[in-house]
């Protein structure tokens, strides 16, 4: 078996072509604190007694659903999802993964209602959608504790849905006043912490504030005497 006994920090593999053999049979007896799989698959057979020990697994691939075909249950103690181009969020055969830790979507469509009730156990999510995202999307994950929103609307409701949230980061400087507002409110309450995505954004007052309460060495932007 290819990485049969490897012991290692970490492995990163790319593949074009599915991989010959079982997660169970390449990895028999490996040590390895992570694995990065990209592209290619590997078939996961539950029956078979797995005998090595692989503390985190990331997948990354592109995928028109979220369902145990595209992305197999892999025994690994901590699992991370990339899936990119998901349109399909209601998928036949969901897959239940109880070693799911965090999931990270792009979707070329509007990320709709209940997208991730098949998950409700995932603490850490981003998204990322071309069209926006229902301010239901993230109903029923609980246990959510970081969340994410690289692009699409971000209303202010998605909160009331998510008790055990502890950490949103956006692209502050696309919401409008009134919810940027809002934003620091909660911030300045203790009830989550805020931070801004970095990507070529703007200096504004709340770009500046939100740096300083995170410790970070602020921007200086115009007229915060005025800002309220």
């Amino acid at each position: 078996s290819l990485f049969q006994n490897l012991h290692a920090e970490s492995l990163k593999l790319y593949s074009l072509y599915p991989f010959r053999g079982t997660f169970q049979q390449l990895f028999k007896n490996a040590n390895i604190k992570f694995i990065r799989l990209s592209g290619g698959d590997i078939r996961s057979d539950v029956s078979e007694t797995f005998t090595g020990n692989i503390a985190r697994l990331e997948l990354a691939k592109q995928a028109g659903a979220l369902s145990v075909q595209n992305f197999p249950v892999y025994p690994a103690h901590e699992l991370t999802i990339n899936a990119f181009y998901v349109t399909d969020f209601n998928s036949d055969h969901p897959s239940n993964y109880a070693n799911l830790r965090e999931l990270r979507v792009h979707s070329p469509e509007r990320i709709p209602a209940n997208a991730f009730r098949q998950f409700p156990n995932i603490h850490t999510l981003s998204v990322q959608s071309d069209r926006g995202i229902d301010p239901h999307a993230f109903d029923g994950l609980t246990h959510l504790e970081k969340l994410t929103i690289k692009d699409g609307e971000t209303n202010l409701d998605l909160f009331n849905s998510l008790p055990n949230l502890k950490e949103f980061r956006a692209n502050i400087e696309k919401l409008d006043g009134n919810t940027q507002c809002k934003l620091i409110e909660k911030l300045a309450s203790g009830q989550v912490a805020i931070q801004a995505l970095l990507d070529d954004r703007d200096c504004t007052c709340v770009s500046a504030y939100l740096d300083t309460a995170a410790g970070r060495l602020p921007c200086s932007p115009q007229g915060c005497e005025y800002s309220s």
